[in-house]
């Protein structure tokens, strides 16, 4: 549980990092998908670290609750 939380929490900051760059995207010189890199790269090393379904989606489901808090 404790590496779903930490993962959780890493991708809640990339998201809500996507959140304020689609907040201000008239402002961005960059294209607006590469904001969500980082929390698809996130959720992507979850995955990678082997957990179970419910732990990936308790990591989803925290990042994507916090993350736009």
């Amino acid at each position: 549980m404790i590496t779903a939380l930490f993962y959780g929490l890493a991708a809640s900051l990339a998201d809500g990092a996507a959140c304020v760059a689609v907040s201000i995207k008239s402002f961005l010189t960059f294209p607006l998908w590469t904001a969500f890199l980082p929390a698809a790269l996130a959720w992507t090393a979850a995955g990678f670290r082997g957990m179970s379904p419910e732990r990936l989606i308790s990591t989803n489901i925290l990042s994507l609750v916090l993350g736009p808090l």
